[in-house]
């Protein structure tokens, strides 16, 4: 799977910033631009070298001032961080992946009050997870296995 483009990371869970936070000191790497959004702060977070900025605006004006080509984002079912801007970015035709990095609560992390909002993508750790993940009622044609 190749990230091409500017890019916005978002997460609220830790092990999903673990992984966005490698995904993203990677691609830096390559010269990517990117934003990296979440709101918590972790310890480790410095160690990926890579800055992280803390949620404070509209999904709306990151989208309309960084004009990202796609959008990667941890899943929390304790926060709609994620869906926020999963939301925006269906909104704007833009590209969205979802990563899951266990094998628990795969539909509740997409679920809002009012709706399930998907991204393009959701990708997860191996076949295990994503078995678990259609029987847990998420549409096939979305799972990717990526690994972890």
């Amino acid at each position: 799977m190749e990230f091409n483009g500017r890019g916005i990371f978002v997460y609220s869970d830790p092990g999903a910033a673990k992984a966005i936070l490698a995904l993203a000191s990677k691609l830096m790497v390559g010269g990517a631009e990117y934003k990296i959004i979440s709101n918590r702060e972790y310890s480790f977070s410095e160690a990926f070298g890579v800055k992280v900025e803390i949620f404070e605006k509209d999904p709306a004006e990151i989208f309309d001032s960084f004009r990202p080509d796609f959008l990667f984002c941890g899943t929390s079912y304790t926060s709609n961080l994620e869906l926020m801007f999963v939301k925006e970015a269906l909104k704007r035709n833009i590209t969205s992946y979802s990563y899951i990095d266990h094998y628990v609560l795969f539909k509740e992390r997409f679920e809002t009050d009012s709706a399930i909002i998907y991204p393009d993508k959701i990708f997860v750790i191996d076949e295990r997870a994503a078995n678990l993940a259609v029987a847990d009622g998420i549409p096939v044609n979305k799972i990717q296995i990526f690994g972890n």
